[in-house]
């Protein structure tokens, strides 16, 4: 079973092989097969990072447990079923902690990063739920959601600097830095710029409560303060120009 009370430090041990339970986003890894020769499965207790409850892992004797996997499609329900909450956002934080909680996990399920990437897992009206990997040195310039957005990273590190609007433009308001396990949010009023900083590849899972995609919102060049409607094919440019740059840098 994958819920469970706490654990008791004096319970016996179930040998049963474990299935992912349907409102999970981690299971046992089904490639380990069968135990070692002359050993057997066993189970541990653990918390399950997708929903903070308690699940089991098998472990075969005298060995580490068997890795658990991030399920995408457990993830996204997951963040479909916080949009009934009151404090939506909030909630929906807590099922992004619990995923990038397992980093090793996310980056098993997308793979090892090699390259700039957007893949979009869900997008309707009220929820864009997306991963994305950013290249090395990348700066993206100012810009705001007009939905609030829930931001998960499990690799590398990202600067956030944060604006407040002028009368004719906008202004630097602050700065915050994420690293791996961290959940950043941003209102559906912030204004913000991202950057990578390091000469590693940045992974995040990326949550907006509204449609990414169509909700009409402002960029800003980051050199003369000029804003211009968004228009995420320029966020893809500026992604795949650093990509390239730190490859012709040989940085990655």
């Amino acid at each position: 079973m994958c819920r469970s009370t706490a654990p008791d430090s004096g319970a016996p041990q179930s040998r049963r092989r474990v299935e992912r339970h349907p409102e999970c986003g981690l299971r046992p890894n089904p490639s380990v097969g069968a135990p070692p020769t002359g050993g057997e499965w066993t189970e541990r207790v653990i918390r399950d990072p997708m929903e903070g409850s308690w699940m089991t892992v098998l472990g075969a004797a005298g060995r580490s447990e068997v890795p658990v996997k991030f399920d995408r499609e457990a993830f996204v329900d997951q963040c479909r079923r916080a949009l009934a909450e009151d404090a939506q956002q909030l909630a929906v934080r807590d099922v992004v902690e619990r995923a990038v909680s397992e980093p090793e996990a996310v980056e098993a399920e997308f793979g090892v990063p090699d390259g700039w990437r957007i893949d979009v897992l869900h997008n309707d009206d009220d929820l864009t739920i997306m991963h994305l990997v950013w290249p090395p040195s990348v700066d993206l310039f100012p810009h705001e959601h007009k939905i609030w957005s829930t931001i998960g990273i499990y690799g590398g590190t990202e600067d956030n600097t944060y604006f407040r609007r002028t009368r004719d433009s906008i202004e630097v308001s602050g700065h915050k830095r994420g690293d791996v396990g961290d959940v950043l949010l941003l209102g559906a009023d912030g204004i913000h710029s991202v950057k990578n900083p390091t000469r590693q590849w940045t992974a995040a899972l990326h949550v907006y409560g509204g449609d990414f995609f169509s909700h009409p919102r402002l960029q800003w060049d980051p050199e003369t303060g000029e804003s211009n409607p968004f228009d995420v094919e320029n966020s893809r440019a500026v992604l795949a120009a650093a990509d390239a740059q730190a490859r012709l840098d040989g940085i990655i």
